[in-house]
């Protein structure tokens, strides 16, 4: 029984083991995923600048064979062509400091979701070593009396043989 019993534990114990594990592995897979994202919107980020800066060079070259209207309205959308690209990056960097903020925090709070789990898991463990060690205590105390009783039988069967 007490063989069982500590089997027990350390079934229950190892058990929570794994879904702590399960959980810390769930929480990187979520965190590398948000990194990827990033890099991801990285990288489209230095294409919609360069394809920004393409437009905005070619709206800029000389105009030799065009009329001086048609320049003056080419200036001026390219100079809306550049408010609009310095718009477009202030987005795109403001979204990629929101990612990269929430993974910082995504990180943070995984750690202290693992370091709860672990304390957790650790003080269930004590629980229930404490638990059986009493159970333990208890059937010492038994397998005593048994064998005071056995003693005592043995005494009394002796004596009347």
């Amino acid at each position: 029984q007490l063989e069982g019993a500590i089997v027990n534990v350390e079934r229950q114990v190892n058990e929570q083991q794994v879904a702590v594990e399960v959980q810390v592995a769930r929480l990187q897979v979520e965190c590398d995923g948000l990194r990827r994202r990033a890099e991801v919107l990285g990288g489209m980020r230095e294409e919609i600048l360069q394809a920004m800066d393409e437009k905005v060079a070619v709206c800029r070259e000389p105009l030799s064979s065009a009329k001086e209207d048609r320049s003056g309205v080419l200036l001026k959308r390219c100079d809306e062509l550049d408010a609009r690209l310095a718009s477009q990056k202030v987005h795109v960097e403001a979204h990629e400091q929101r990612f990269s903020s929430f993974a910082e925090r995504l990180e943070g709070l995984q750690q202290e979701v693992f370091d709860l789990l672990h304390q957790g898991a650790q003080k269930r463990r004590e629980e229930l070593l404490a638990e059986v060690d009493g159970q333990m205590r208890v059937l010492r105390e038994r397998m005593d009396t048994l064998s005071e009783l056995m003693d005592e039988l043995m005494l009394r069967q002796a004596s009347s043989d």
